[in-house]
């Protein structure tokens, strides 16, 4: 086989345009030096959907002094297809509460400060302060929970020409900024709020109040904040229901979601039941109707985002005519009680065909009253490719290794390229070892490892990438791995039999 690293970079621009799936692109980028300058020149080139990621839940500090090694300032997503967690440093939305829209972030603090972020190339863009709000009023609480939902027109990273539009305040008003103009919230005062959800369909923002009442706004035109109504359904079919708007295949859907509280108002015990969903016909005011089948389409549902892909290119990890949801009760989760650990409880997968519930295929825990676990998408930023591998190449964590494992050929080239950096990074800082850089080609080095390191399960991949890199190189480590426990040698060596490249 020929050294990966000499492929000419238009063969490479050819085979990184047919790579469709993000996690599948970072692992091409990983493999070598050369390999990730095509990736970052080409900066992720695809219109492909992508499959949302769940960002996790921050962790609280004293569960991350119990994990020895833990970044306070990473943040876990896990990947539904590859079944995997994928940890970010993300520190800029630490103790934030985080919207997700079109990939970026809108983060509020606690103090009301308001942002958009970039997850990944961790860009950040300021908005206007809560204070700015016409009907703000100055109360604790307010800060806490004052935004209900953010939607952009447009990706910040396409274009400087978009909008916000938010969902505010207790009488769930709409707001909206744009960049150049003043720095304060535009609200849209109209009699037809509390608004439960706001989307951005065809070059329009469309929202549904409490009534079944879907309106619209140019928010482009001369009157940005008059309304008109153009459909809806029947409020009694959303009683007692949390209703979100989503486009699926292009067309709108109003999926209203049944939860069931049994307690009073001290007890935190609630639960996701069903979905029903329906089909709006905005040409014809107030035609729709009811369907359970979604034509092979999943949807994401949650407070932060109203996603649809197609299931089959992601089958079997997405099953189609299900509906992935996230926990939203947020009347209880928002505000600390006894027995109630936070939002995160209520996640599930619903079957619109036969009514079937089933867990997320995530088995952790994962409870937040600020941020609890959202869905996330991939949104090219400036500059992200080069971020994303310039903070991955140096990996400190088994999890971060995993990142490169979303395709088989691609993971098995990266380890053999790129070994050299998880051992030199623990050998700075964690391994007591023997090891020298002026050794030559199949020389045997003893590497002595901690507990923690030693589970890694690099060693037992790392056979079959014996035949990955064949020419000679200046360096090179042949390498076994001694166990040490408690201080006593364990005579269990572990050969990872391969040569991989230093450089």
């Amino acid at each position: 086989m020929g050294n990966w690293a000499e492929i000419v970079p238009d063969v490479l621009i050819l085979i990184v345009n047919r790579v469709d799936s993000f996690e599948d692109f970072v692992a091409f980028g990983g493999v070598c030096t050369s390999w990730r300058s095509v990736a970052v020149k080409q900066n992720f080139n695809t219109s492909s959907p992508q499959l949302p990621w769940l960002m996790l839940s921050e962790k609280e500090e004293e569960e991350e002094e119990e994990e020895e090694g833990i970044n306070n300032n990473m943040r876990e997503f896990f990947s539904l297809s590859k079944g995997m967690i994928h940890k970010v440093p993300l520190p800029e939305a630490r103790g934030k509460r985080c919207f997700e829209t079109l990939g970026w972030l809108v983060t509020i603090t606690k103090d009301g400060e308001m942002g958009l972020l970039h997850p990944f190339s961790r860009l950040q863009i300021g908005l206007p302060h809560q204070t700015t709000f016409k009907y703000f009023h100055q109360h604790p609480m307010d800060l806490v929970d004052f935004v209900f939902k953010a939607v952009l027109s447009a990706s910040p990273s396409l274009t400087p020409n978009y909008v916000l539009m938010v969902i505010h305040g207790a009488a769930k008003h709409l707001g909206f900024w744009r960049p150049g103009g003043d720095n304060s919230w535009t609200v849209i005062e109209t009699r037809d709020s509390p608004y439960e959800d706001v989307i951005y369909y065809k070059g329009q923002f469309y929202a549904l109040n409490n009534q079944g009442s879907i309106f619209v706004w140019d928010v482009g035109g001369p009157n940005p904040t008059v309304a008109r109504k153009v459909g809806g359904i029947k409020s009694e079919l959303l009683r007692c229901m949390q209703p979100y708007m989503v486009e699926s295949g292009g067309e709108l859907l109003v999926v209203a979601r049944c939860v069931i509280h049994p307690g009073d108002d001290t007890d935190p015990t609630y639960e996701t039941t069903s979905f029903k969903v329906y089909e709006v016909d905005l040409s014809k005011e107030a035609r729709w109707q009811e369907i359970n089948n979604l034509g092979g389409r999943a949807l994401f549902l949650g407070h932060s985002a109203s996603i649809s892909v197609d299931a089959s290119r992601f089958f079997p990890a997405i099953k189609p005519n299900c509906i992935y949801y996230t926990d939203d009760y947020m009347d209880m989760y928002t505000y600390p009680v006894d027995n109630n650990p936070g939002g995160g409880k209520d996640m599930g997968v619903y079957n619109l065909e036969d009514g079937s519930k089933e867990p997320l295929n995530y088995k952790g825990e994962s409870l937040s009253y600020t941020c609890p676990p959202a869905w996330s998408r991939f949104c090219k930023g400036p500059g992200f490719v080069f971020n994303l591998f310039a903070r991955n190449s140096g990996s400190n964590s088994k999890f971060e290794t995993r990142l490169y494992r979303s395709n088989s050929v691609l993971w098995r080239a990266f380890l053999a390229v790129s070994l050299r950096h998880h051992l030199s990074s623990k050998v700075n800082d964690r391994i007591i070892t023997s090891t020298t850089e002026n050794q030559g080609n199949g020389d045997s080095v003893v590497v002595k490892v901690r507990e923690s390191f030693a589970e890694i399960d690099a060693g037992q991949r790392c056979k079959s990438c014996s035949g990955a890199v064949k020419e000679p190189v200046n360096t090179v480590w042949a390498v076994k791995v001694q166990k040490i426990t408690e201080g006593k040698e364990e005579k269990k060596k572990k050969s990872l039999g391969i040569t991989p490249r230093i450089s």
